[in-house]
């Protein structure tokens, strides 16, 4: 368990995706984040942020979904990828419908960083929403969706200096 922030995102092609990115990598840097690597290649598009030394790095690493299939890597199976949410055991779905437009998806863990980076990863990915053909975000803190500080402050962090032992057990 920890608090996740999952996207997925799409572009319509490789104009709106470079401009996209470009924008992100300097929001990025105007909310402190690393922007540790920009790689670009005919057939891939990856940017990969750091936002904060106790945060995981946040990577958009792009490619059609022909592209992804030629590869066979992770996390694309088939035309669909799946994300779990472990709080309620529910699984979203979002499926592939063009097969054209340049895809990521991810994940970043914040729950280690102070709250005000969890609030900030998710600014960054909402400035993203308005020139992505296709965009979906699942905060777990509820943060994103919500833009509420008392969602943040109660969804975010809860394993955040705690011992294990100091958890409270599910029965089975």
């Amino acid at each position: 368990m920890g608090c996740c922030i999952n996207y997925f995102i799409g572009f319509e092609n490789l104009d709106a995706l470079d401009r996209a990115l470009a924008a992100v990598v300097e929001h990025a840097a105007t909310l402190g984040f690393d922007v540790r690597r920009r790689s670009f290649t005919e057939q891939r598009r990856t940017v990969t942020i750091q936002p904060h030394e106790h945060c995981e790095t946040l990577v958009f690493d792009f490619m059609t979904v022909e592209h992804w299939a030629q590869s066979g890597e992770e996390p694309f199976c088939g035309r669909e990828i799946m994300q779990t949410n472990w709080d309620d055991c529910t699984t979203w779905t979002c499926t592939f419908l063009r097969p054209h437009l340049w895809y990521c998806a991810g994940f970043v863990k914040t729950e280690y960083a102070p709250k005000s980076v969890h609030a900030k990863v998710c600014e960054l990915l909402r400035g993203m929403a308005p020139r992505a053909a296709l965009f979906c975000v699942r905060d777990e803190a509820g943060f994103y969706e919500t833009r509420s500080r008392d969602a943040l402050e109660e969804g975010h962090g809860y394993l955040a200096g705690r011992r294990v032992d100091d958890l409270p057990r599910r029965e089975a």
